[in-house]
């Protein structure tokens, strides 16, 4: 049967074996699905007509499948494994290659994406095997990024989900375009305070060091002018004329404790050259 997220009854019922079904897998361009039945028998159906393309037999039911980026289709049959290559699309009249491991059960077997390896599980313990042109050489990265960092994934999931939404639900209600508040201007007032004030005590949190929220808050208001900013500047004025002042007399004090130095002062040239 296949389902979907959203009908809660399948929407296809496929009858693909005459026994109870071992495994399934998909090629990566959706088309093709692949089922195996505890009879022994590996069928490849086309999920766009829902037919079968062709069978394959083989020595014991298999008890895992899986397709690589590029195509190939390893089966597990006991202790062997047989790698069919283009065996999707057309009928192959024998495996691509065949790996076996004497006195284990293969349990199950994956390819790893964009690497010629496959991995296998098996009653002893877990193996890879080099498998050429498995994986892709090339990869995408609009579609499928490897090396991908953090946020990049994140953008990922959320693009992913947005084109799983319905056109249809993004709308605005109409309800609240144009609408007034009626509330009275102090609880607006409280309101918008208490949504700063919280606003605030967030990013207090978070920011640290020299990007902190209160150095951008004196940043921010470093050109508004407030009764303690016009009475900080009001001080600093009167400091600084009480040190020239103070600059003045030291100087007029040193000059008439030692007139010997005035020869060192500059004088102003008149006269005729």
């Amino acid at each position: 049967t296949m389902w979907s997220p959203s009908v809660n009854k399948p929407l296809v019922n496929m009858f693909c074996h005459g026994s109870s079904v071992g495994a399934i897998a998909v090629s990566r361009n959706g088309n093709e699905l692949i089922t195996t039945g505890r009879d022994g028998k590996l069928s490849i159906w086309d999920v766009r007509t829902y037919k079968r393309l062709h069978s394959y037999y083989t020595t014991r039911p298999p008890q895992s499948i899986d397709v690589s980026q590029t195509g190939l289709l390893a089966v597990t049959c006991g202790y062997r494994v047989q790698i069919w290559k283009d065996a999707l699309r057309t009928k192959a009249q024998s495996p691509y290659m065949v790996h076996e491991r004497p006195g284990d059960d293969i349990a199950s077997v994956a390819f790893r994406p964009y690497e010629d390896v496959l991995g296998l599980g098996h009653s002893s313990g877990v193996e890879t095997i080099l498998v050429p042109g498995a994986g892709l050489a090339n990869y995408d990265a609009f579609e499928a990024n490897p090396f991908e960092s953090t946020r990049q994934r994140r953008e990922t999931v959320v693009h992913s989900l947005l084109e799983k939404l319905q056109p249809d639900m993004i709308t605005l209600d109409p309800t609240a375009i144009g609408g007034v508040d009626s509330a009275p201007l102090a609880v607006q007032k409280s309101e918008r305070e208490a949504e700063h004030e919280e606003r605030v005590a967030k990013e207090k949190n978070r920011m640290r060091g020299r990007n902190r929220i209160g150095k951008r808050i004196k940043r921010k208001h470093r050109n508004i002018m407030t009764e303690a900013r016009e009475k900080q500047r009001e001080q600093n004025e009167r400091e600084r004329k009480e040190r020239l002042e103070n600059a003045g007399e030291v100087a007029k004090k040193i000059e008439e404790a030692a007139p010997v130095f005035r020869r060192f002062a500059k004088r102003q040239l008149s006269g005729n050259f």
